[in-house]
């Protein structure tokens, strides 16, 4: 009966753990770019069951009795990188990548200065011109240096075509630098909708590639989370939860019962 109550607390734990998940997903059904996170579920290591009290007379032996599950555990939560909706805004400091790829951003934080990989083309520019995205800098080639670096388009009419050149005032003058890699799964959520590389699986810049990815000038990718598809999730989450607490709930009153009143004597 122990075990019913081990198993029960680890549905419990799982279960908690896929809503929370489910929650983020909600919390950022409007946020550009951002790619949900799914979960799976995978059994603990079956065990095999025996009874050591089997036997005939002064004859004693272990009669197995099969293999018994201890539930189930979360095993990996896994990105959900399939290309989101996109939505046109008209501003010509939004944009979009359809297909495969990522903008780069440079940014310092505690540890020194690093490269953010983000599907949220939402940029602005600083008091200095310069295009930024979420407190860092979004990095192009500079079309006479061949140099990568911050792009400073200042107040100029800017004119971004589908492989990422950027035009200020009519002169072609940077080209977005566009990442990609060879599994998305490499990649870790580092915050502000940025991912960090893994160094066992470093980016490859596929910048002014028309045939992997096309720019989108004027326009935002939608978050690929879906409302009807979070919510069946957040109700199938709460219904395992109470069901597990339940059987919790019968188990130690089961156990109770046990201990006050079997063998009680009257």
């Amino acid at each position: 009966m122990l075990r019913g109550i081990y198993t029960s607390a680890a549905g419990l734990i799982s279960t908690q753990q896929r809503q929370d998940i489910t929650a983020n997903n909600i919390a950022n059904l409007d946020t550009t770019g951002y790619k949900q996170d799914k979960v799976a579920t995978k059994t603990f290591p079956e065990v095999m069951i025996q009874n050591k009290d089997s036997g005939i007379g002064d004859f004693r032996y272990n009669r197995k009795l099969g293999t018994m599950s201890f539930g189930a555990k979360n095993d990996v939560i896994q990105t959900d990188f399939a290309q989101g909706s996109v939505n046109e805004t008209g501003n010509k400091l939004d944009v979009a990548i359809n297909g495969r790829g990522f903008f780069n951003v440079r940014f310092s934080d505690e540890q020194g200065t690093n490269i953010g990989y983000t599907r949220d083309g939402s940029f602005n520019t600083d008091s200095l011109g310069r295009v930024v995205y979420s407190g860092g800098l979004v990095l192009g080639r500079d079309v006479q240096t061949g140099q990568v670096g911050s792009m400073n388009v200042g107040n100029g009419d800017v004119y971004i075509d589908d492989k990422g050149n950027v035009f200020v005032d009519s002169v072609k003058r940077y080209t977005l630098v566009v990442s990609d890699f060879n599994d998305y799964n490499n990649l870790t959520k580092a915050g502000k909708n940025m991912y960090a590389a893994n160094p066992n699986d470093p980016p490859t810049d596929i910048s002014g590639q028309g045939d992997t990815f096309e720019i989108k000038q004027g326009f935002l990718e939608n978050s690929n989370a879906d409302m009807a598809d979070e919510m069946i999730s957040l109700m199938m989450n709460a219904r395992a939860y109470s069901a597990n607490q339940r059987v919790l709930t019968t188990i130690d009153e089961t156990l109770g019962k046990s201990v006050n009143e079997v063998g009680a004597l009257r």
